[in-house]
């Protein structure tokens, strides 16, 4: 059953984004830099003082089309700068409480990835992530001190961001990671069966998060991808709870304003009511967000056997 929906405009803007970026990285390796982590590491500075946005294309004073660029971020309010020039704190939510908090705090939500694994009393033999973008989670792991045995795979549908993937695993042979097309709509496992791993840990990360209705066979499919799967699902999905808090009320606005996903909790519902997971945890805005609106709830779920 394909009873799944993404929009065809956010698919097609992170092709345009993940492009941007693979720009800016061979630049970088162009100018000597050969650390895959440092590379991300770079990026992720990088875009805290620029965003992505469309310019238009103009031949012979006509408008012909847009590209993608980066653009400085302006700050609202200048005299709160650091001298870094980041703006000294920022708005976040958590357990549905929008907080002021110092503006370099984040949530290292792949923290709780790698203690999963390492907590888990049967061993891992694979770290899949599904909506990898360019893979950077899975280099990240990698560098935290993930076993170097085992495989990092990933899974995106954007070719451009598979193709940056790529760039910065060439430049580290020492990393068993390899990047596959994946789409949540529309999930093919192949790639992943055909290792058959004893005990996959697979996770998404803020990439459901774009797939307005995830299908059943999402769910069919990646319990079925090795002899034994614990997925973890890294999520915006705490407004689908019951709530009557003005965090809820936001964030249900914010995604679908986006036509972002609205069906997680009740797809892992009728996913578990079918026999085919049994969902471990469940915890609502777990993590400080990124953005003032849209906090991380935290879903682990196992298939049934």
């Amino acid at each position: 059953m394909n009873d799944g929906k993404q929009s065809e405009i956010w698919k097609e803007r992170y092709l345009t984004f993940w492009a941007a970026r693979q720009m800016l990285v061979e630049k970088w390796i162009e100018d000597g830099e050969k650390c895959p982590i440092r590379l991300i590491n770079q990026l992720d500075r990088f875009e805290q003082t620029h965003m992505l946005g469309e310019v238009p294309v103009i031949v012979q004073d006509k408008v012909v089309g847009s590209r993608v660029a980066f653009f400085s971020r302006t700050a609202k309010t200048p005299e709160k700068l650091l001298p870094s020039g980041i703006t000294a704190t920022r708005i976040a939510t958590c357990r549905e409480i929008h907080s002021e908090i110092p503006a370099h705090t984040r949530s290292d939500s792949l923290q709780e990835i790698a203690g999963i694994f390492e907590s888990s009393p049967n061993k891992f033999d694979a770290i899949i992530e599904l909506g990898c973008g360019f893979g950077q989670n899975l280099f990240k792991l990698y560098y935290l001190g993930m076993p170097k045995a085992i495989h990092y795979i990933g899974g995106e549908l954007a070719e451009s961001g598979l193709a940056l993937g790529r760039t910065l695993a060439s430049l580290n042979s020492q990393i068993n990671i390899e990047l596959n097309h994946f789409d949540h709509v529309n999930p093919e496992t192949a790639f992943i069966e055909k290792h058959a791993f004893e005990n996959a840990l697979i996770f998404t990360c803020h990439s459901l998060e774009q797939v307005k209705q995830v299908p059943q066979v999402f769910f069919d499919k990646i319990a079925a991808c090795a002899k034994h799967v614990t997925c973890v699902h890294l999520e915006p999905f705490g407004f689908q709870l019951p709530s009557f808090s003005e965090a809820a009320r936001r964030q249900r606005q914010w995604i679908e304003s986006n036509d972002w996903n609205i069906n997680l909790l009740e797809a892992s519902k009728m996913a578990e009511d079918r026999g085919i997971i049994k969902r471990t945890f469940l915890a609502r805005d777990i993590f400080f967000s990124n953005d003032e609106i849209s906090p991380t709830s935290l879903m682990v779920w196992k298939a049934v056997r």
